[in-house]
């Protein structure tokens, strides 16, 4: 049984991760101006003063039963986004563990030359077993992260690619060679780059989320027409 499994097998979640689980449920239900207690009235057997002691992660609890409020604060706040992330938070199924490499492999696969995956699945396989799992786990983190920071408003340094690609570096996976040379990819990463640099000013503004949003929006809508117009006069 794989290491996912052993987890699911135990039935309840570790205090620590519990811990961390529950901040980030309080952080989210803050920022949407939403409450605990709101939550809690979706249980019929979950009273408030209890539900609070499950965010502070005084209680072991299994996993069903904090899979089943992470989807009540994803249908709270409105974000379907919400419940992938706080149910990684929990412990990543094996599913939603597969699904980040897959991401992975399709947000590499528009930037870099052919031979990178091998390169990377090969790798991944040739680690450790415990290595294997841990690297495995810190790439979903990357995506879990990136999933809600447009709600958590965290500040992230590193473009997506970057983060990964620094990651995969640290277990000895060096993909740069493979990093596609074309202009057109190179324009792809500086717009991630300004994106990055756009969510990070608005983050520090303190503003809701909502209008965070709006904002990007009309600045991105601005940026792609200017790149567009620059695109048909040196044509």
């Amino acid at each position: 049984m794989c290491y996912y499994g052993r987890m699911r097998a135990k039935q309840s979640v570790p205090i620590s991760q519990m811990k961390r689980w529950g901040k980030q449920v309080r952080v989210l239900l803050k920022l949407a101006g939403k409450t605990q207690k709101k939550i809690a009235d979706k249980f019929d057997k979950l009273p408030y003063p209890y539900f609070s002691i499950i965010l502070d992660g005084k209680r072991p609890q299994p996993f069903s039963r904090l899979r089943a409020i992470n989807a009540a604060v994803a249908e709270e706040i409105g974000e379907p986004k919400v419940l992938a992330y706080l149910n990684a938070l929990v412990a990543p199924s094996e599913n939603e563990v597969k699904e980040g490499v897959e991401e992975v492999i399709v947000l590499l696969n528009t930037r870099f030359e052919p031979g990178y995956r091998s390169a990377l699945l090969d790798g991944l396989l040739a680690l450790p077993h415990a290595q294997k799992l841990a690297a495995l786990a810190d790439l979903n983190s990357i995506r879990r992260r990136r999933l809600a920071r447009h709600i958590t408003g965290e500040k992230i340094d590193l473009t997506y690619t970057d983060e990964i690609l620094e990651l995969l570096a640290r277990c000895g996976i060096d993909l740069n060679s493979f990093r596609s040379k074309d202009d057109e990819i190179r324009a792809f990463e500086a717009e991630d780059r300004f994106r990055l640099a756009l969510q990070n000013g608005l983050g520090e503004t303190g503003a809701p989320v909502a209008q965070r949003n709006e904002i990007e929006k009309s600045i991105m809508e601005v940026f792609y027409q200017v790149v567009i117009s620059t695109l048909r006069a040196s044509r």
